[in-house]
Parts: structure tokens; sequence; C-alpha cells
């Protein structure tokens, strides 16, 4: 047997003494092994170690000498911990610094190291188990709480541990607080679509983490690669939405783009846009962009809003379509999530016809449901000019009038949508913006709002419109509509009471006093007012 195949059966043999000292250390190396992509990453000269990660150290001499190092066997293995100052400890070298390097300088050195010492055969160092410890996640994510990391994961892995973002969270604006206390915003949507690993940094011992509510996102569809919602920050124009979305198809039609926004009064006003010039355009919350393709079939029409998807035949029931969302609760357990399901809009392409009109799209989809925005209806002309406005809901009552809205080729039906939120607000114990819930009682939408505090008044519970206008007093029994906003009332009685009975260090003395200050101060506003209206002097 040659000094090669010597060798092979040795680095063979190691192996068996290799495996036992890596499964103790590790409790089992087949629930801990790295995978390829992870490896690849620890040879990519991007990864620097930690105090407290393990590696592995193999060594194998063949020939005299052998003996005074590594015994009769002539091999050995080690799970080499990084100590906190940096430093390694190796059974030939002794004691090496590594601090400032990355994973592939430090094997280097390592090698380096025990090549001083002793003639060597065959050196392995590799990384083993990175350090693990626990972090804490709260926010807008599926499954809130403490969380166990290491040190190979980066923000976007915990959040992929605990279930992944909940509806309407940011994946853009993610908080990262180290245990220093410095923060860092984190960017997974950069990092997924532009690459930049500094915006999904490695986390650390300590790190916390906080998911809060996308502020501002705009949808792009049509002749681009991924379409789709994306969030955006601040400085973001319409070629980073385009950068998202991974660019245009080959067939785009970059002169005739279309971009459709909300109004501050809920209306939407559409523009063309040539992308070929006016990628530097701002863009705002709720934009859509929709980009054509050059050879796309104009004898088709594009409706989008609150509509039942097809037609009554007035046998089965009227079935809306629907959407699934997570929604935190908090309770005295902690939080959970709940799935509700929600009214959604729909979007068809329907062939268009000489003499086509609203209402035979509206009859082909079932009608408006009650979510539709009365008045907001738009058709928005495929040849450009102004929109054309119209009332969905008073339409559908009257075809006759509703047929006279011709329907061209290429032309855009959209009905608006109703908020799906629900606002509780006042003396409750978690104000919140819920999401809408069909057939829910207020009662029920007060229990997601952590119930009514023992200061407030069960029936005294104002009801308000979106624009700000007391309705009318509700009961808890009251099935709130999309866009409601429910205010509950102080009861004065109760929080005083709650004031005179809590425990502390308020002496009964000082709430004597403070009662006596209270009446004193009622009397004299009564006072004033009498002698303003001069029924006493």
């Amino acid at each position: 047997m040659n000094r090669t195949r010597q060798i092979l059966a040795i680095s063979m043999l190691a192996s068996f003494f290799i495996y036992p000292a890596w499964s103790q250390a590790s409790g089992g190396i087949g629930n801990q092994s790295l995978n390829r992509e992870m490896q690849a990453f620890l040879n990519s000269n991007e990864y620097y170690p930690v105090p407290g990660d393990i590696f592995s150290l193999s060594i194998i001499v063949i020939g005299p000498g052998s003996q005074a190092f590594l015994g009769s066997q002539g091999s050995i293995s080690y799970s080499v911990v990084l100590n906190r100052d940096y430093s390694l400890y190796l059974p030939v070298a002794g004691s090496i610094s590594v601090k400032g390097l990355h994973f592939e300088q430090i094997r280097q050195r390592v090698i380096e190291s025990i090549n001083k010492r002793i003639a060597v055969d065959y050196i392995d160092f590799q990384f083993a188990i990175p350090l693990s410890f626990q972090i804490f996640v709260n926010g807008l994510v599926q499954r809130p709480g403490p969380v166990t990391a290491s040190s190979i994961m980066r923000v976007s892995d915990i959040i992929g541990a605990v279930g992944g973002l909940a509806a309407g969270a940011s994946s853009r604006r993610i908080l990262l607080t180290r245990s220093d206390g410095s923060q860092q915003s984190v960017d997974i949507q950069s990092y997924l679509r532009r690459g930049d690993k500094n915006a999904n940094p490695l986390l650390l011992p300590g790190d916390k983490i906080s998911v809060g509510q996308a502020l501002k996102t705009v949808r792009i569809e049509g002749a681009v690669l991924s379409p789709g919602y994306y969030e955006l920050v601040d400085t973001d124009l319409l070629n980073d939405v385009l950068e998202f979305s991974t660019g245009l198809t080959v067939n785009a039609a970059k002169d005739f783009a279309r971009l459709l926004r909300i109004n501050e009064d809920g209306t939407y006003s559409t523009s063309t846009l040539d992308l070929n010039k006016d990628r530097q355009i701002k863009l705002m919350n709720g934009d859509v962009i929709r980009v054509p393709t050059a050879t796309e079939n104009s004898s088709f029409i594009t409706v989008e809003g609150p509509f039942y998807g097809k037609a009554n035949n007035g046998v089965d029931p009227a079935t809306m379509p629907t959407s699934q969302v997570n929604l935190p609760v908090a309770s005295s357990e902690g939080a959970s999530l709940q799935g509700l399901t929600l009214p959604s809009p729909i979007k068809v392409y329907l062939p268009h016809y000489p003499g086509m009109n609203l209402y035979d799209i509206m009859e082909k989809l079932g009608g408006p449901t009650l979510y539709a925005r009365g008045s907001r209806g738009r058709v928005i002309p495929a040849k450009g000019g102004e929109d054309l406005g119209f009332d969905p809901i008073e339409l559908w009552k009257t075809p006759e009038e509703c047929r006279k809205i011709i329907i061209y080729p290429g032309d855009y039906v959209l009905i608006p949508m109703k908020n799906q939120i629900v606002s509780i607000a006042g003396e409750v114990n978690l104000p919140r913006v819920l999401p809408y819930m069909e057939k829910r009682s207020l009662a029920e939408y007060l229990a997601y709002a952590g119930g009514i505090k023992i200061s407030g008044d069960r029936g005294s519970i104002a009801l308000y419109d979106a624009s700000g206008k007391r309705l009318k007093r509700v009961k808890l029994d009251y099935i709130p509509e999309p866009e409601d906003i429910v205010v509950v009332q102080p009861n004065g009685w109760k929080a005083f009471a709650n004031w005179w009975d809590q425990p502390g260090p308020i002496s009964s003395t000082t709430k004597v006093l403070g009662f006596l200050s209270i009446i004193a101060t009622l009397a004299s506003t009564i006072i004033t007012i009498l002698t303003g209206v001069k029924i006493i002097k």
C-alpha cells in the first residue's frame, strides 16, 4: 500500500473518532449539521465568527514523531470553541487570536499555526455548531415572543421561524435593537430583490426585533416580470418599484403605462406614463401602476371592484369573494392570532362586443356588493380623456339609466371598495383599528380591543362615521359596518370610585381634600354661569 492509500485509510479511520466527538458536543450532529447553502456562505468570506461558535479540528500525522503529539493512533479530533476574547485554544499550537477575521482567514491561521509546530499530513478545520441564543420578536408577526436563533441566522430567517409577517406588516421598516441599545432598520424586501445583505444583518445575542405596520404600499401589474404589491419608503420612486418587480417584459408598452391614484377626497384619477422618461416620479400610498403589452388585445375590458363574481340565477344564495387574514389578539395569556375571513374585491378581463354597456358588465358579475362606495365608480377610457364617474349602487337599481353608459374596447371599469376597517377608541384597554368582520357584534370587536376599561360606560357607546360625524348611541349587540368608528364614553362616577378605592400611597385625608377641591371648583363654575346669565348677582 503506497503513501496516498495510507493517508486515505487513516482519514477514514479518523472519521469514526471525529464523529463521536462532534456528536457529544452538539447533542447529535444530525440535527445541527450545516446545509450546503450555509457552508457556501461560510466560505464566502462574509461570516465573522462570534464567541460561542464551535469548530471541528482534525489532525493526522503519519511517520516518526506522531506519537509524541497525537498518541499511538497518529490522529486526533477536537471541538474548538471561540472564547470571549476571540481566541482559540489549539491542542498543538496553543492559544491564537482570531479577532476581526472572517471564517476562511481563521481557517488559514489555524492551519499555519499547527504546521509551525509539527509536520502533519492532513489538517481539517471546519465550522461545526453556531452559537445558539434566544431573541425576542414582537409586533405584526404570526407568533410573537421569544425564539431560538443562531449566529449564522439573519433577521429574515427569524421572521420565517415565527411563521412570517402578519397582514399589513412592514417588511422594510423592521426595527432591530442590539444589546447595547443601538438600533438598525431592516429592509427584507431590499435584501430579497437587490441582494443587499446590509439591509438584513446577522443576529447577535440580546437582539430584539419589532415589526410595525406598512405605511406605504403600491401595486404594479401587467407586463412586468414580478407583478404584485410592494412596500415603499419615503425615498422610493417609480424606478424602484420597477426594479422590485424585476423589470419589464420584452413586449411591454413602455410609453403607455397607466397610473391610478386615490385623491384626498376619495376619488380616483388616472394619468399616462412614459416609462422611458417618467421613472423618477414619486409615488403615493395606494397607487396602482399598470403596464400594458404592445400586443394587448384592445377588444377586452378590465373590471375591478366589490362584485359578487357571477350572475345571480335566482336560486343559489349570493356569496362574496373573500380572503383570509390573521388578526393579533391580546389576552391575559399573551398574544395569539385568530384567522378571519374578510370580503375582497375581484378583477376580471371581459371580452368586448359592440354596444356593451355598464349594466351588461355589472349583471354578468352579479352586481356590486354592499361594500361598494357610492358615487365613486369610474370608467377610465382606453384612449385617454376625462374619466366618467358614476354611482354603482344607484345605477344598479335603475337598469335603464345604467345601460346608457356605453363601454368601449380597452376601457377600465373601477368601483372602489369601502375600507374594510372598524375603529375602536375611547375607554378600552387596547384602542385599535380592526379589520371589518362580517356579522360580528360590537361586543366581539371590543373583546379584540382588550375589553372596556372599568372606567368605561357600557351604556354610553357612540358611533361615528368616517368623516367624524356622530351618528347615534349603540349597544353591545350592534353589528358594525365598514369604516365605523366606535367610541366608548367614560363613566365619571365609576372613574371617581376607582380612584377613591385604589390602593397605594394616597391617604384618606388627601382623597377627601381632593374631593372637596373638585366640589368647590364645580360650585365656582356654576356660580360664574348663573352670574353671566344674570340669574344671580
